[in-house]
């Protein structure tokens, strides 16, 4: 026997379930940027190490290639594979890759 749910209890269901995939959502975009910058860190090692300023050039990375709406390895490697990533970079402000870091990311896009 199936109840009949109120239009409030209707919009509270509809709202539970929106919170939820936002939760799942907001994980998986957790996880794809922490993939994304674990590639990184495969890719160029030195972005890693701390430097003189007390910060690490992986986080001055991920800020200019979120900047540019790049958050995970896919979206980062349909940009180089297309060669359109130093294009999207300059546009936006940014310093373009040099050549050994894309050489880098493509041999790494196996990760």
């Amino acid at each position: 026997q199936q109840q009949q749910q109120s239009p409030q209890q209707n919009r509270e269901s509809a709202a539970d379930g929106e919170a939820a995939n936002k939760a799942r959502s907001g994980k998986e975009t957790l996880e794809a940027e922490n993939d994304l910058i674990d590639f990184l860190k495969v890719s160029r090692p030195e972005w890693s190490l701390i430097t003189q300023s007390g910060k690490s050039n992986i986080k001055r990375v991920m800020a200019k290639l979120r900047d540019i709406g790049v958050t995970d390895i896919q979206e980062l490697m349909r940009r180089v594979m297309t060669n359109t990533i130093n294009m999207d970079l300059s546009e936006a402000g940014h310093s373009r890759f040099c050549d050994e870091t894309i050489q880098a990311l493509r041999s790494e896009r196996s990760f």
